[in-house]
């Protein structure tokens, strides 16, 4: 234990009379080593951690796949609920729906996001009510279903978190619920909900298995494994595709672990961030042993005497991994900063699946991870010094020989690490320009409406107040009314989803004068109510025909319009207008009055589904209970915020305003993978390329230093210092060659795990690779200019008397 003291204040005394270096090496590691612990502290949280509820590997998800129609977990039906929940698989299955209310407290009125669920949903979950209790069976009844569980946190933030709120009123949508529970703060949400109602299924759907809005969870059996279940669950579905063919025909069950189910989304960027900056803490080890050999080398003839004077190669070795390690300790205790920072920039982009900020913490756990990590990194990047000061000759090193005699092997070591550092940057900066292209092809991509000089703005009514659709109709238009009125204002129109929504409305589309097609035929559209002026808002183009009227009404003959794909899709060598569609077989027949351009919908992209059809109803013929208005203005959009909130409590006070944002902040909301994967990778492999060139740099620097008598032999008997320039630029592109090469083939092995997050680039995409393999070279050659350049005015009378 004394040996190991000594080490160490030896150590601490040898860094301190080098403090550039060791600021450099602690402040390279700290960034290295935070990058991990943040990266790992998310992963942690989202992949790694079991969900606060017993024996979590039991609990799943059930999906509807349909491989024929591109349905990829789909939602269930109730009637599906209902046949899945008597298939005996599950010792409970519950359902659960979003939803939204508005809450009023005192005099103000506010939109909280909720869930419906079914009462046995937190049985199932084994979850406890931190006060109060959970839903029984009576809460769904009619008269008692106004009851209400609140979140932790709405608890905390409108409630004080008081203990005694177990039994008092909360008004909701205009009707009083009473509060019957508070959940407890680590029950983890499926989205953004704060608070829970009971589900109630509309006598309507009990029988519908068209209509797909619920997602079923449940908890295994006892004695039924997962492969067991899916088995059993597959020949369920199997028996209910012959049942009932129009509806079933081609469809599949899944049960996914609830565990993955959160995270699928995100799974894909962490995993790729947790591997980038492992790249990136490599990096900083290989360039730091590069360092500690030249700064080794310096040491050379202190390590021969104390070897003279009965050190061992083994205390010699002891000695500098000790160093190492001091430099790797600290920069894991100053790591601990950026790390808290990576998760706050991480968890600011609020991306679906990822955890919330306040609650991924720096826990015992992830400082374990930081402490061996440190301790790996300070024997990963000491383990090159120590086994080079196994090496030193003792006679040698006292009798004074000369560097040139004594370089080769430390060299081709140094030269590795280097090649090393070069590939690995390599990797990393394919892997950022990938992302950077995606984000920047999908910002620049044309989304089929003009988002600048937008405010938007969401606007839901409470059922009580507007139950009947001709109010709901009503208020809307008297809402756009006085939006127009707005001296500012050039366009103000309403659709209940707009293009950046994650929340989509599909159907079946059935054709007039067409035999009626198999169900796995039946294409799906996505549908949208709108107001006349929503596309002029837009700045939706009209490709044909019209758009709504004012006299689209109730009384008036239906219509729609499609989008241009539709169009091209359906009728292709046809002209749509005076077609009839309709949307389910149920349903009216719509005639299509106008065909407009296509939008972009970035959530079919993470569906899976590619191009879909799009058909719009007049909103006055399909009123709908919430709505999204466009306003077009010349000026800052932002400016009509209040305005808009004005126009809406002066018509109404109990209807709030949410999402106020202006178009081109939704429309970027859609991006926000990919725009913190470019962030992330393209920081990432700035500071890699950073350090590949300090590497380059310093193995060319010292390695000039080394041969400077060599070079000054050389042009003493004649040689030009352009021959100098190139045998330094030589070592320099061969080392940048290797690596590259090495970096290329891994690159195009290790960006393909990225596919998923690419938009209109192939994982090995030329251009990006070549271009990075470009800049790369000529940073690396640029590092190996500085040192040639020194070499070319080596004065060789002074370099003959060098040594």
């Amino acid at each position: 234990m004394s040996n190991v003291i000594q080490d160490l204040r030896y150590g601490l005394r040898m860094l301190a009379k080098s403090p550039r270096f060791a600021v450099v090496a602690v402040l390279t590691l700290a960034l290295g080593i935070g990058a991990n612990t943040a990266i790992f502290s998310l992963v942690d949280a989202a992949l790694l951690h079991a969900a606060p509820f017993p024996q979590p590997e039991r609990l799943v998800m059930v999906w509807t796949n349909n491989p024929e129609r591109g349905w990829h977990h789909f939602p269930a039906s109730v009637p599906d609920y209902v046949d899945w929940k008597q298939s005996g698989v599950f010792e409970g299955l519950a359902a659960f729906k979003d939803s939204g209310f508005n809450l009023r407290m005192g005099d103000r009125v506010e939109r909280v996001l909720g869930l419906s669920i079914t009462p046995e949903t937190l049985g199932i979950l084994k979850v406890r009510p931190q006060l109060g209790r959970v839903f029984q069976g009576e809460d769904t009844q009619p008269g008692r279903d106004h009851v209400v569980i609140l979140g932790y946190a709405l608890w905390r933030s409108h409630f004080a978190a008081d203990p005694d709120v177990i039994g008092k009123g909360v008004v909701l949508d205009g009707s009083t619920y009473t509060v019957i529970g508070v959940l407890p703060r680590d029950f983890p949400k499926t989205s953004q909900e704060q608070l829970y109602t009971p589900l109630v299924f509309e006598a309507s759907v009990a029988t519908d298995r068209g209509t797909r809005s619920w997602g079923v969870m449940g908890r295994l059996a006892p004695g039924i494994s997962l492969a067991a279940a899916r088995e059993r669950m597959a020949e369920l579905g199997r028996r209910l595709a012959r049942q009932y063919p129009k509806e079933d025909t081609g469809n599949t069950l899944e049960l996914q672990p609830l565990e993955e189910a959160g995270v699928e989304e995100i799974r894909p960027l962490l995993l790729v961030l947790f591997g980038v900056v492992a790249f990136v803490l490599l990096i900083a080890c290989a360039n730091i042993a590069s360092l500690l050999m030249a700064r080794g080398a310096g040491r050379r003839r202190e390590m021969a005497i104390r070897a003279a004077l009965g050190a061992s190669r083994g205390r010699l070795g002891r000695q500098l991994v000790t160093e190492s390690l001091v430099l790797s300790l600290a920069g894991g205790v100053l790591g601990l900063l950026p790390a808290l920072w990576g998760i706050d920039l991480v968890g600011s982009f609020d991306l679906d699946g990822m955890p919330d900020p306040s609650q991924v913490t720096i826990s015992s756990g992830v400082l374990l991870f930081s402490f061996a990590l440190s301790v790996a990194t300070g024997v990963l990047f000491g383990i090159a010094p120590a086994l080079q000061a196994r090496k030193t000759n003792l006679n040698d090193t006292l009798k004074a020989v000369t560097s040139s005699q004594v370089r080769g092997p430390r060299q081709r070591i140094r030269g590795a690490l280097v090649v090393a550092e070069v590939a690995m940057t390599m990797v990393l900066l394919a892997g950022a320009g990938l992302m950077l292209q995606t984000f920047l092809r999908m910002r620049s991509a044309y989304p089929g409406y003009d988002s600048q000089g937008v405010m938007t703005a969401r606007i839901a009514l409470a059922d009580r107040e507007y139950m009947e659709p001709e109010k709901q109709a009503a208020f809307f238009e008297e809402v756009l009314r006085r939006v127009r009125t707005l001296s500012v204002v050039r366009l103000a129109g309403g659709c209940d989803e707009l293009p950046p929504s994650d929340n989509i409305h599909g159907s079946g589309m059935f054709f007039a004068n067409r035999p009626e097609p198999k169900q796995s035929d039946v294409p799906l559209v996505l549908h949208d109510a709108a107001t006349p002026d929503y596309f002029r808002a837009m700045r939706i183009p009209l490709v044909r025909g019209r758009y709504f009227l004012d006299s689209d009404r109730k009384s008036a003959p239906l219509v729609a319009i499609v989008d241009e794909w539709t169009a091209t899709r359906y009728w292709p060598n046809e002209d749509p207008l005076g077609k009839r569609i309709k949307l389910g077989s149920k349903q009216p027949w719509l005639e299509i009055v106008g065909v407009v351009g296509a939008v972009k919908r970035p959530v079919l992209a993470f569906l899976g589904r590619g191009e879909v059809g799009q058909v719009y109803l007049p909103l006055a013929q399909y009123p709908m209970p919430a709505m999204s208005l466009a306003v077009r203005t010349d000026g800052d959009p932002k400016s009509l915020g209040t305005a808009i909130r004005d126009v809406v409590r002066n018509l109404d006070a109990d209807q709030p305003v949410f999402e106020l944002q202006t178009l081109e902040e939704a429309h970027s909301a859609g991006m926000a993978p990919q725009r913190l994967g470019a962030l992330l990778l393209g920081g990432f492999a700035f500071v890699a390329l950073l350090m590949a060139v300090i590497g380059i740099y310093s193995v060319v620097a010292y390695n000039v230093a080394q041969r400077t008598r060599e070079i000054g032999l050389r042009l003493a008997l004649g040689a030009e210092p352009m021959d100098v320039l190139k045998l330094v630029l030589g070592q320099g592109s061969v080392l940048m060659l290797i690596g590259v090469g090495t970096g290329l083939a891994g690159a195009l092995a290790l960006t393909r795990v990225m596919s998923s997050l690419l938009y209109r680039v192939r994982p090995a995409d030329p251009p990006t690779f070549v271009c990075v393999s470009l800049l790369l070279g000529g940073a690396v050659l640029l590092a190996s200019y500085i040192p040639a350049r020194r070499a070319m005015e080596v004065d060789p009378m002074v370099a003959l008397r060098y040594e």
